[in-house]
């Protein structure tokens, strides 16, 4: 028995691997396989997780950083929700549910021409799929009409016939 805090740990030398951080003398009060246990179960939600092992979240995040195998689980937990969450918006979809459907398009269907379009009839692009226009548009310093005349000067498309 060792006392750490106000709190007694059962250690034995089968245990020290797998219950110490690493660079500290400070031993771990749950094994690396009883926070994987608490950790199913739970969507990968930190709270849930720590009133499942009956500590801290802080706690819940210290074994998180330093166990990959935690990190791993905890990964494997949320990815279910997210499948789960995939699955039930392609349900809606199929059901024909337009809201479902405007969503997706607008997430997913930007590389096909859809997405919400700003005031210039473009639509929102990912970082890394911007057209360069060559003019440099801070807002409020041109109107619209302005703005028009200075992309097609320098070549740029517009919204407008484009």
């Amino acid at each position: 028995l060792s006392l750490v805090g106000s709190e007694m740990c059962i250690r034995d030398s089968s245990m020290a691997d797998n219950n110490e951080k690493k660079n500290s003398g400070r031993p771990k009060k749950y094994t690396v396989e009883k926070v994987i246990r608490a950790i199913e179960g739970t969507g990968g939600l930190r709270t849930q997780i720590a009133e499942n092992l009956g500590c801290t979240i802080a706690t819940v995040i210290s074994y998180i950083k330093d166990y990959p195998e935690i990190k791993k689980a905890l990964d494997d937990e949320e990815n279910k929700v997210l499948d789960m969450a995939e699955g039930a918006l392609f349900s809606l979809i199929q059901a024909g549910d337009t809201s479902a459907i405007f969503y997706y398009l607008n997430n997913k269907g930007r590389k096909r021409g859809y997405g919400v379009s700003n005031k210039y009839g473009m639509a929102a692009q990912d970082e890394g799929e911007k057209e360069k226009t060559g003019v440099l548009v801070t807002p409020g310093l041109l109107n619209e009409a302005e703005w028009e005349k200075a992309a097609s000067d320098a070549g740029g498309k517009t919204g407008k016939g484009a």
